[in-house]
């Protein structure tokens, strides 16, 4: 897939991090990215990042 057809939404690591624990260790640097894979159309679809904020996928990045 192409990186165009993804919406990418940095987020604090401090945020969710009880989502992930115990799968990262305090020590560890972590960037956490919400990525939704939105599709070659919808992108003019989504006007207000509340309305699908909920059915974001979380993907780790160490």
């Amino acid at each position: 897939m192409a990186w165009d057809s993804f919406r990418v939404v940095k987020v604090e690591f401090e945020v969710l991090k009880h989502y992930f624990h115990p799968l990262v260790s305090r020590d560890c640097s972590v960037l956490l990215i919400l990525i939704e894979d939105l599709g070659n159309t919808a992108m003019d679809e989504f006007q207000h990042e509340e309305e699908y904020a909920q059915e974001k996928r979380f993907s780790l990045v160490v």
